[in-house]
């Protein structure tokens, strides 16, 4: 038995109900300032799966999304 069902916005069988947007839904700019050595780096930027001439920031941008979806 197959069933079709068509989600449209207001039904029962709607799968997410928008919220509202508050206070911590909004980005926030922030700065951080490391320092690594071209050793550290070059092996973050292994890890994060980087190949090519990729700046400084990108390899440590990839490093930490590398990390945090996949664990340490």
């Amino acid at each position: 038995m197959i069933h079709h069902i068509k989600l449209v916005k207001g039904s029962e069988n709607e799968r997410m109900k928008e919220h509202p947007k508050t206070e911590m839904d909004k980005k926030i700019l922030t700065t951080l300032s490391v320092s690594l050595t071209k050793a550290e780096l070059k092996r973050m930027k292994a890890v994060a799966g980087l190949r090519g001439k990729v700046s400084n920031d990108q390899i440590i941008r990839a490093y930490l999304k590398e990390r945090h979806y996949y664990g340490y």
